[in-house]
């Protein structure tokens, strides 16, 4: 197991709420994941110390959780031939997003992971869902939404770079236009925060002149 190629290694304690927890993670991230599975080519396996008490030791050294290491209760770690290539203490935590993200960032990309890198994905914004788009509108007219092209996020920007780019209430940008959702008429671009759309009138960026 610790000398396959690509392992997943689930540490589970029964006694423990935070492990259970972590395991309904885990196994809905499986379900999700089986499809691909073949892609990333890794073997899931389920470890309980309290049956193999030899494999204390190997926790202990390799992850650093020791017996009475709350953090170690329901952990989830990515292994290469008995490297620990990533790791998090609490699989429920994360979820199961962040435990695909890490298997493919380990096992497909060949990267390391740490818990701080672990914690900076977390804190990424969500990939806007294009599935959502085909229900917003203008808050104005209702007329329909689509995502901005890299040439008027280029244009509004060279506005805000010389300080003249204002909302319809005629407050000035001061944060970059990183994304945007422009009405059909092609008049406005309403913003998009860490990929949140922000639907309000006065807000919207007026794209003439």
């Amino acid at each position: 197991m610790l000398q396959a190629e690509h392992a997943v290694l689930f540490i589970f304690f029964p006694w423990s709420g935070q492990a259970v927890q972590s395991r309904d993670v885990v196994l809905q991230w499986q379900k999700q994941a089986a499809p691909q599975s073949g892609q990333t080519n890794y073997t899931a396996y389920e470890l309980a110390p309290d049956n193999h008490p030899f494999t204390w030791k190997w926790i202990s050294e390799a992850i650093g959780h020791g017996r009475g290491g709350e953090n170690g209760y329901g952990s989830v770690g990515w292994v290469c031939k008995g490297i620990v290539k990533g790791f998090v203490p609490n699989g429920a935590r994360v979820g199961a997003g962040i435990l695909e993200r890490v298997t493919n960032d380990c096992f497909v990309f060949g990267k390391t992971h740490t818990s701080e890198s672990i914690a900076l994905l977390q804190n990424e914004p969500r990939p806007f869902d294009m599935e959502f788009l085909k229900i917003l509108c203008c808050p104005e007219t209702h007329q329909a939404l689509s995502l901005a092209e890299a040439s008027v996020l280029d244009k509004v920007n060279q506005r805000l770079a010389v300080g003249a780019l204002r909302n319809r209430a005629g407050q000035p940008v001061e944060e970059k236009v990183e994304d945007g959702l422009v009405r059909a008429d092609g008049r406005y671009l309403y913003p998009m925060r860490r990929n949140i759309p922000v639907l309000l009138v006065d807000e919207a960026i007026p794209l003439a002149g």
